[in-house]
C-alpha cells in the first residue's frame, strides 16, 4: 500500500487483506469469521460480502491507474 494513497484506498486494500485473512482461516480451519461476526444473521453477512467486493473492485481500479486521487 502506497503512502501517498486517498483513504479510499487504504480503506478498500486493508478490507481486501482481511477478506483474504478471512477466507485463508476458513480454508484451513473450516471457522467463517464473516459469520462469527454477522451474528448468524443473513443480511449482514450478505452486507459484509458486498462491502468485500465493492472493496475488491476499488483494489482492481486502483491497480489500473484509475484513481484520479491516487495519480497525483
Amino acid at each position: 500500500m502506497k503512502k501517498d494513497s486517498c483513504g479510499v484506498c487504504k480503506v478498500t486494500s486493508w478490507a481486501l487483506i482481511v477478506a483474504g485473512l478471512a477466507l485463508g482461516i476458513q480454508g484451513l480451519f473450516e471457522w467463517n469469521l464473516f459469520t462469527v461476526l454477522s451474528g448468524e444473521s443473513d443480511v449482514t453477512l450478505r452486507v459484509i460480502y458486498v462491502v468485500v467486493g465493492i472493496a475488491t473492485i476499488g483494489v482492481i481500479a486502483r491497480k489500473m491507474d484509475m484513481c484520479k486521487v491516487c495519480k497525483k
